[in-house]
């Protein structure tokens, strides 16, 4: 069982950085990660786990801020790990990175504890900023499994008289998310502050009694969320190279050319 945890810095910033931990079982994924995280100067990686029992093992007194978790690890799983951890780390936010893309791997490591759901396919500023944004209340999805959520919610609708209690703005946002948008671009579309945002958010999971983006776009029928006008925001003009390379076989941005890296 192979463990490498980093030292205490002498000298720490006056700005408190993210402390983060990695549980990845493959080496060369494990390593492409831990490189990211410790070549950026807002983190602090604080361990690094090959296996889940490790991690299952130090994680609790470590207590990182953000715990990036592989699902698919050998013997104790990533749910296994997530569903154990996160009743006693409830300040840790659990960050899945992965190569699973079917709904049923979502709704169940959401259900365990999960914060946020990547794929391994990601461009590498998409996953650093996904761990800075699940530090300050959001939830991070793929573009890619936000869409196959919402296929499923097309095949499998439940309906709640809980969205009656809305508000407009409320129900706007609400359909936003439903599209895959980011906290920031919902912002952009609304006109309305970042700060605002979240707590229209946190207004709308509160009315309609769920605790995260998955169950509240589980409320809408079909009708809210279907508008062919809509969908997610284009891809910039330059992307940059993908992580880990093209693990599900396809890029994250549909109709444009595989980015380079590891294959």
């Amino acid at each position: 069982m192979k463990e490498v945890t980093t030292d205490s810095p002498s000298d720490r910033p006056t700005t408190r950085l993210v402390r983060i931990a990695v549980v990845e079982d493959d080496p060369r994924q494990h390593e492409e990660i831990v490189g990211l995280i410790r070549s950026d100067s807002r983190f602090e990686l604080v361990g690094n786990y090959f296996c889940g029992e490790a991690a299952l093992e130090a994680l609790p007194t470590v207590a990182p801020d953000v715990a990036l978790v592989d699902l698919g690890l050998p013997r104790l799983s990533g749910h296994d790990l997530i569903s154990e951890l996160k009743p006693r780390m409830g300040t840790t936010q659990f960050l899945v990175l992965t190569a699973f893309a079917n709904p049923e791997a979502v709704f169940s490591a959401l259900q365990a504890g999960a914060t946020g759901y990547l794929l391994k396919s990601e461009p590498l500023e998409k996953i650093t900023q996904a761990a800075i944004d699940i530090t300050r209340g959001e939830a991070p999805m793929s573009g890619a499994i936000a869409r196959r959520v919402m296929a499923h919610f097309e095949a499998h609708p439940v309906h709640s008289s809980d969205l009656g209690s809305l508000s407009r703005r409320e129900t706007e946002i609400l359909k936003l998310l439903a599209q895959g948008h980011l906290y920031k671009e919902i912002a952009t579309s609304t006109g309305l502050g970042l700060g605002t945002v979240r707590t229209y958010i946190r207004r709308i999971y509160e009315k309609l009694h769920v605790h995260n983006r998955t169950e509240a776009i589980n409320k809408l029928p079909r009708s809210h969320y279907s508008n062919p006008s809509a969908g997610p925001p284009p891809p910039p003009a330059s992307r940059p190279r993908s992580f880990l390379g093209k693990l599900l076989g396809r890029t994250k941005h549909e109709g444009t050319q595989p980015a380079g890296g590891i294959a």
